[in-house]
């Protein structure tokens, strides 16, 4: 505001004068001459001067002086006085810590700020491809993405699929289209379309898997589910790219020199219905990189002379497997492995087919706990867990050999079927002493594995390594002990040295618990300070607890249960049938 010259002001006089100074500066401003840098766009400012005419009271010219404003990078993105305070001043494990907690949309917002954010905010968002977070739209955009370029591929870490592929007779598949003629009149016939390849409908999920696998070279972790629910010309005839990609890196003839699969730590191959042959898949194991692999859902059924992976060294340290496997290929597996410590196999006949003479499935694949203990020596310097499943439907089991008898824990079995002839019909044999095991810590297996029914006095304890701390034992309708020898087996780890912490005992639902006699060992176990829980189950894993071990018989309530599973409960009525 101007200096006055003239006599003091009254406040309201002093407000006033300033207001008609300020519209005086504001109507000689142009803002847009001021945004675009034009000269002489006038800024007010005053200057003391002398009065212009005699007239003390007037008010002093306003001079008005030019400058320009340029709008700039350094007006649009000023300089922080503390860089540090922004993303880019972030050090990049921070920056990583704070993406992980960022949805996609905004990593993706962040890749486009600049090169810095883009390579975290990239490396988030294309680390894993999970079928199941993203639609069939957005996995063929990220696979087509890594496809393209290299960089972003060299990103995927983890890769997640799932595909289910059909058998559709494509030779008399036509499709009705409706030709419409420049008149806009039809014509009479229609003209037929002829699909010939079978990608247009069904199995398109199983090739998006090839591309991506294809193209991601650094993967470290690669699970696969085959939902396939029968067999198709591909399975039988092993017509998929990423089955061949791991194949041919693992027999040391990759795809090029970026599929060698280096980095490949942990591999899951699934498949529910079981349509994947072993065979080709066991090479899969020797690659060198691989530290733990799960194949479930697997068949071989017949015995294999040189199965292939036995000839490689695999350092596979965790191994589940899972299937309807004859026991010559479990062996040859496992003799290809040298650093082996945990070791999971469950031999299932839930897809075996007895009446489709035409399927690979139809054939019975033998089992044998022997020939599978002599397998595990090899195995005796590192082996820490060993948990063994016997899955077998008795029904099923009986159907395939006649020579198996009715179970003598059932109430209805037929005395008669169990004669001497028909028990060693179905001999699996045992493990053997596991004693040279030194590290082996944790086993699970069924109470016939580990002892036998020609033992005239079944002494676990003299069997089993001295620093085990747990003990899994199953009782279900496949057991070729006699009841009274159960109970004995599991009385003599009583007189087992220290370090056995506990033995859980599962029965399955058809047994009679009171033929057992496992209330004597429970009581021997429990004075020598280890716990001995005994559960009801239908499988091996999951039901609840038995209190009174003298008075329980064939559960009623559960013997038509078929496949239903009771979760760990001390309520006998809490049960999830399926």
């Amino acid at each position: 505001m101007a200096e006055h010259d003239g006599p003091p002001m009254r406040p309201g006089q002093k407000v006033r004068h300033a207001q008609v100074a300020l519209q005086a500066q504001m109507r000689k401003f142009d803002p847009i001459d001021a945004l675009f840098g034009k000269k002489n766009a006038p800024l007010a400012r005053k200057r003391k001067a002398g009065a212009a005419t005699e007239d003390r009271w007037a008010t002093k010219r306003i001079q008005m002086v030019s400058t320009s404003v340029n709008i700039g990078p350094d007006v649009l993105s000023p300089k922080h006085n503390n860089p540090a305070a922004c993303l880019d001043g972030l050090p990049g494990e921070l920056l990583l810590d704070i993406f992980e907690h960022l949805p996609k949309p905004a990593l993706a917002r962040l890749s486009r700020m600049n090169k810095k954010l883009r390579g975290f905010a990239d490396e988030k968002l294309y680390s894993t491809l999970r079928w199941e977070d993203m639609g069939e739209k957005a996995r063929r955009g990220f696979v087509h993405s890594i496809g393209r370029k290299a960089e972003l591929a060299a990103l995927v870490k983890t890769i997640e699929a799932e595909y289910d592929v059909k058998n559709v007779d494509w030779t008399t598949y036509k499709k009705a289209v409706e030709v419409k003629r420049k008149d806009k009149q039809k014509w009479d016939e229609k003209k037929p379309r002829k699909i010939v390849e079978e990608e247009d409908l069904t199995g398109r999920e199983a090739r998006l898997l090839d591309l991506a696998l294809n193209a991601a070279t650094n993967v470290q972790t690669l699970v696969i589910v085959d939902q396939s629910v029968m067999m198709t010309r591909r399975h039988l005839g092993n017509e998929f790219w990423w089955m061949d990609l791991l194949v041919s890196a693992a027999q040391g003839t990759p795809v090029g020199p970026s599929h060698a699969f280096a980095q490949l730590k942990t591999l899951s191959i699934v498949s529910p219905y079981c349509n994947l042959p072993f065979e080709k898949l066991s090479d899969i194991l020797s690659l060198p990189s691989l530290q733990e692999a799960t194949i479930k859902g697997v068949f071989q059924t017949e015995s294999v002379e040189d199965l292939g992976s036995h000839k490689k060294s695999s350092s596979v340290k965790r191994l589940v497997l899972k299937g309807f496997l004859h026991s010559d290929a479990v062996t040859q597996l496992l003799s290809s492995c040298h650093t082996l410590e945990h070791f999971t196999y469950t031999y299932t006949t839930a897809t075996f087919e007895p009446l489709n003479f035409d399927s690979p499935k139809g054939v019975w694949a033998e089992h044998s706990w022997a020939t599978i203990g002599k397998a595990l020596a090899t195995q005796k310097d590192s082996l820490q867990s060993l948990q063994l499943y016997y899955d077998v439907d008795p029904d099923i089991a009986q159907l395939a050999n006649p020579k198996v008898a009715d179970s003598q824990f059932y109430d209805d079995a037929d005395p008669d079927t169990v004669t001497e002839e028909n028990t060693e019909g179905v001999n699996l044999g045992t493990l053997g002493s596991l004693k040279a095991f030194p590290k082996l810590q944790i086993v699970a297996a069924p109470i016939d594995a580990l002892a036998g029914p020609d033992d005239d006095l079944p002494v676990m304890a003299e069997r089993l390594p001295a620093g085990l701390e747990m003990l899994d034992l199953r009782i279900d309708g496949n057991t070729q002990l006699k009841p009274e020898m159960c109970g004995a087996a599991v009385g003599s780890l009583a007189k087992h040295p220290q370090g056995l912490n506990a033995v859980h005992v599962s029965v399955g639902l058809q047994v009679k618990v009171c033929k057992l006699e496992l209330s004597g060992a429970v009581v021997a176990l429990n004075k020598a300070g280890v716990e001995a829980p005994v559960t009801r189950r239908p499988s091996h894993r999951v039901g609840y607890y038995i209190e009174d071990l003298d008075n329980v018989g064939v559960d009623e309530e559960y013997e038509d249960m078929g496949n239903a599973y009771c979760y760990e409960s001390d309520d006998p009525d809490e049960v999830d049938e399926e």
